[in-house]
């Protein structure tokens, strides 16, 4: 009804056209206030039907078309604004969070760049050209911007965890881990600060820490993550709580479909529990998986798995096939093994007995003390074979 009223307001005392104006104004307000854009647009364009030009008009009209999901037409309602208007740091900073949601990032960048030329000391500008710097790859660039934003907000925690992110892929991890701690003592159920320090104690290989990041994470929020399961599976696996890594690395398959890596700790923790058959076809899945070059490594511990369960054929299979990836002479100790078990014909064993001792060398371990014993008990036997024959 108020803008009915004010298309005929040319028409009636100007007094009362003020007010009916007056009036809009306050609707229009109310409408911001209550996201009600489409409605505001209306509104505004009534209120400056003759005035589209106006910095009040142009900036409003972007606000409400951003929210309205119209990008476009939000931009260019800002970039009307600035060109009328260079010094509009308002609509400048407007249009830089826009560029940057579009991934316009160069523009966003320059529009940065302006801004801090007008204020120096503002951390929120230095923090957005870091942000958008990582997207145009420029760490360097990155770094210098959050440790700007750092010198005139010092607590910036946004700020912290970008900082610390940046030291942890060039592997500063004092500087990482500094950070951590400084940045939980300013927020201390921040769980992506948490779930960072975790990563950076997994590098490092304290997985000791590791279970502490993420076990505070999960008593802060009941809500676990397959990326913190995993963590917290690789943890305890090192720790040697192999059941404990199980129970993780299982939850973590309920939510995601695991890595060649999971399946390598899964199939590791469940042989380390002599479950050998649930070893093996977590083995599998990782052979299915693997892009790693570990392939010799799953066919070892599957070999195992096949050995303990007294399959001798699949564990030859197995053993077989990790030396063809992996060359480890260790595989003709249990080439051999696996002969000696399954054959009264000792030949093939005690052929691979010797290569397993001839690539040996001069070492010393159990393998090659047991190998040395068994050709003994093997010559031994051929000894009372052949004096028998010759009675």
């Amino acid at each position: 009804m108020l803008r009915i009223c004010l298309l005929i307001s040319l028409i009636i005392p100007a007094h009362l056209a003020k007010a009916q104006k007056d009036s809009l104004q306050k609707e229009l307000k109310n409408e911001l206030a209550l996201m009600q854009f489409d409605q505001a647009l209306q509104s505004l364009n009534l209120l400056y039907a003759h005035d589209k030009q106006a910095e009040y008009y142009l900036l409003t009209s972007a606000y409400c078309y951003e929210n309205l999901g119209q990008s476009q037409k939000a931009q260019k309602q800002y970039e009307a604004l600035i060109a009328a208007n260079d010094s509009h740091n308002i609509a400048k900073v407007k249009l830089a969070s826009l560029y940057k949601n579009k991934g316009l990032y160069q523009p966003a960048l320059k529009l940065y760049q302006q801004l801090l030329e007008a204020d120096r000391s503002n951390a929120y500008y230095h923090k957005q050209k870091a942000q958008i710097s990582l997207q145009l790859s420029d760490v360097q660039g990155a770094l210098f911007s959050y440790q700007d934003a750092l010198t005139y907000s010092p607590n910036d925690v946004e700020a912290i965890f970008g900082l610390a992110k940046i030291y942890l892929e060039v592997r500063y991890y004092v500087a990482t881990d500094s950070l951590v701690e400084l940045a939980l003592k300013l927020d201390p159920n921040n769980i992506p600060l948490r779930i960072l320090g975790a990563n950076s104690a997994y590098r490092q290989e304290n997985y000791n820490t590791v279970k502490e990041y993420i076990e505070e994470n999960f008593r802060i929020s009941k809500d676990s993550t397959a990326y913190q399961l995993k963590l917290l599976g690789i943890a305890n696996f090192h720790l040697e709580k192999y059941a404990a890594s199980i129970h993780c690395l299982e939850r973590m398959r309920m939510k995601e479909d695991p890595s060649e890596l999971t399946y390598n700790y899964l199939g590791l923790a469940y042989f380390e529990t002599k479950q050998y058959a649930k070893s093996e076809e977590a083995f599998k899945k990782a052979l299915q998986k693997a892009i790693s070059g570990k392939s010799g490594s799953y066919y070892y511990y599957m070999g195992l798995n096949h050995f303990n369960l007294e399959d001798y054929d699949a564990a030859l299979m197995s053993f077989k096939e990790s030396f063809y990836f992996k060359k480890d002479p260790l595989m003709f100790y249990y080439i051999a093994r696996s002969y000696d078990e399954k054959f009264a014909d000792k030949t093939s064993a005690q052929q691979y007995y010797e290569r397993f001792l001839e690539a040996s060398g001069e070492s010393e371990n159990p393998f090659v003390t047991y190998s040395k014993e068994r050709l003994s008990q093997f010559k031994t036997a051929d000894h009372f074979k052949k004096a028998k024959s010759d009675e």
